[in-house]
């Protein structure tokens, strides 16, 4: 890549970088596109799943094609670790408890959400790739991003961006502080030449789990023997209602509109920073992609290229990072490379140039 043209990141790169920078190095850059992990999270299949099923619904697909979508989504991103821990009785049931959560909320919003939501936006656009030229630092700077969807409020002619979000709890007032309700809406605002009045989020709350599993009102219910409960009593035995003679997609129409409210939340728009706060990370962004490119060219040797992507090792993000043996002297990154333990990483902007 070329010094004076870059790319402005992923969020996830971005958060990546500031939270330990050899971690995004080995993630994002090394040998070409970096590595992850082999298997997919469990929380991340999960979103990856409805925002499948959800894209399928807003390019106008039928709700059983969309429910195909999600399944088959949620099939890919966790057949490795199906096929890897077959006799993992745990895991299996996690990944039972995955697949119909996901299909669960594609139908709960069709049946509680999508109705109110069409007769207020109308959607403009559906994960396209946008880019923002900017000109900052005497650097030109491209800002690649990819919305979930791109709405246009009927009544008051607003656009908006639109982002899916699955989660284990819910707490709208950390979102402001997230910088993909920055960049998406710049970029939006560039696309259609207009001003763009931040995101609407679109949430899907999974709940915390207890023992390895969900207590999601979707999916479980609790019983005496006679009564049915959506939320757990002391000496009502849990049920997972798809394994039950119940029809759990009739079950998802009639639950109460309460319990629906708190596993698709409702919440204020999330609005971008003021302009000089967005400059300001623009020109921080701009800095840290010239630097990146320069230490990750030919220019430097491998000592002096690590020596900027520093690790950070302690506690909070080494515990779960699949290069913490690496960063910790105990293999090599080539070793766990080729042991088969990662797999390369999927660049959803591969035809844009990018760090």
């Amino acid at each position: 890549m070329a010094v004076g043209t870059v790319t402005v990141f992923s969020r996830s790169g971005h958060e990546s970088f500031l939270t330990c920078r050899r971690k995004f190095y080995y993630n994002y850059l090394y040998g070409g596109a970096g590595w992850t992990k082999k298997q997919t999270p469990m929380e991340l299949a999960i979103g990856l799943a409805v925002h499948a099923g959800m894209e399928a619904l807003f390019r106008g697909k039928s709700s059983d094609e969309a429910l195909e979508e999600t399944e088959k989504t949620w099939a890919s991103y966790t057949k490795e670790a199906r096929e890897a821990n077959p006799n993992n009785t745990l895991l299996m049931s996690q990944l039972e408890e995955g697949s119909y959560l996901s299909q669960a909320f594609i139908l709960a919003w069709l049946n509680f959400r999508a109705e109110e939501f069409h007769n207020t936006y109308e959607i403009l656009q559906v994960e396209e790739e946008l880019r923002v030229p900017l000109d900052i630092c005497s650097a030109t700077v491209t800002l690649a991003a990819r919305c979930d969807a791109i709405l246009r409020d009927r009544s008051t002619k607003d656009l908006w961006v639109l982002n899916h979000k699955t989660c284990k709890d819910w707490d709208s007032s950390t979102w402001k502080y997230d910088i993909q309700m920055w960049m998406e809406p710049l970029a939006a605002e560039h696309h259609f030449g207009e001003p763009c009045r931040g995101t609407i989020i679109n949430a899907f709350r999974k709940g915390r789990p207890y023992q390895g599993l969900l207590n999601n009102p979707l999916i479980y219910g609790y019983t005496n023997g006679s009564d049915w409960s959506y939320t757990s009593k002391p000496g009502w035995k849990k049920i997972f209602i798809p394994q039950t003679s119940i029809d759990w997609q009739d079950r998802i129409r009639k639950i109460p509109e309460a319990v629906i409210d708190t596993v698709l939340p409702r919440s204020l728009p999330v609005y971008p920073p003021t302009q000089p706060i967005l400059t300001e990370w623009l020109t921080s962004i701009t800095r840290w992609q010239l630097e990146i490119a320069y230490y990750n060219s030919d220019d430097v040797s491998q000592e002096e290229r690590l020596n900027y992507f520093e690790a950070r090792r302690c506690k909070f993000t080494c515990a779960s990072c699949e290069f913490s043996n690496v960063c910790f002297g105990q293999t090599d990154i080539d070793t766990v490379i080729n042991d088969g333990l990662l797999q390369k990483r999927i660049d959803h902007h591969a035809t844009a140039e990018s760090s």
